[in-house]
């Protein structure tokens, strides 16, 4: 038999410094810059860049916006709505696209930079302020691509209701509503065994004279309830669509009773209190505290339209439980 020889395994040569410790004298080589890595980084400055331009080009607008905000009740919502987006935002960022650049969205800003002149050739500030939407879009557009733009277009849009109506559509809105809050008030009065008669805008219980002014109109809490249901579609994207109409539409009667209720309530003050606990009723408390009162009809309508149809909503637990049962099983 012959014999197997031994063969020694000699190690390969290494190149000398392959494997060389790190040291002050030779330092480890950093990782080279991943292309994701300089593509953020570039979009970042990029996206700064345009949100300089955009405040140094609208600040005029936000000055005018903010003191509509601080001085007339309809719009005193306005302080919410960019908190709300924000928040709105963060809830929706696991479902953030990926981005890529795109030049589409030049096209948009074009737009808004027309749409900007030409509200401020004819002294129109509603159509300067709608121009930010739009710029805001496009540079969304531009930085982060189309699918980045589309999930960004539910809260870019709802930055319309910080903005003020035009005066034009706002008398034609108003109107309406003042008259429809008179017509009402005065029945619920009646209807709770008060003497009122409707004289034009103003309501005559007993010797008291109720004048629903245009700030009593309800275009304030018509304004929030409307931002209100939007927002709520906004949350809830897994309601059936005919549950998300229902909710929409009620927004309207929401926001009609609520304002007719201040008004019965200061009648009632008037006659069974005093008139100075009606005004102090009327002007400190009724205005955040009607919309408030509103918000608790909206969760009760909410909760109605669970109970009253609960397929809708095991439908909707159904459509969540996918999403949260990965989790529980990786903890």
């Amino acid at each position: 038999m012959k014999k197997k020889k031994n063969r020694r395994h000699h190690p390969t040569p290494r190149r000398e410094g392959a494997h060389r410790e790190a040291s002050p004298k030779n330092p480890p080589k950093p990782l080279p810059e991943r292309p994701e890595e300089r593509a953020f980084g570039w979009r970042a400055a990029l996206a700064l860049i345009f949100f300089a331009v955009f405040v140094g080009t609208y600040w005029p607008n936000w000055v005018r916006i903010v003191g509509k905000w601080a001085s007339e009740p309809d719009y005193s919502h306005g302080f919410l709505v960019i908190p709300f987006v924000a928040w709105c935002g963060w809830r929706r960022r696991e479902t953030l696209p990926a981005s890529r650049f795109s030049s589409l969205g030049l096209l948009l800003i074009v737009a808004g930079v027309a749409m900007r002149v030409f509200g401020g050739m004819y002294y129109i500030d509603a159509v300067e302020d709608w121009s930010m939407l739009l710029w805001l879009g496009g540079a969304t557009w531009l930085i982060w691509g189309g699918r980045v733009f589309w999930w960004a277009a539910p809260l870019i849009g709802f930055l319309f209701f910080m903005t003020p109506l035009p005066f034009g559509l706002e008398e034609a809105m108003a109107r309406p509503l003042q008259a429809f809050a008179t017509k009402a008030s005065t029945w619920s009065l009646q209807l709770l065994g008060q003497p009122a008669l409707a004289n034009g805008n103003e309501i005559h219980v007993g010797k008291q004279i109720l004048d629903v002014e245009r700030a009593c109109s309800g275009l304030r809490i018509f304004m929030s309830m409307v931002a209100m249901g939007i927002g709520f579609l906004l949350f809830n994207p897994n309601r059936p669509w005919w549950v998300q109409a229902t909710v929409l539409a009620a927004t309207v009667p929401i926001a009609l009773i609520s304002n007719v209720t201040r008004i019965v309530a200061t009648g009632l003050l008037h006659t069974w209190v005093s008139s100075a606990a009606a005004h102090q009723f009327s002007h400190a408390f009724a205005g955040w505290g009607m919309i408030l009162f509103a918000m608790v009809l909206f969760v009760l309508m909410l909760k109605y339209l669970d109970a009253l149809f609960p397929v809708a909503t095991d439908m909707r637990k159904a459509m969540v439980a996918p999403a949260v049962a990965p989790r529980q099983a990786s903890s």
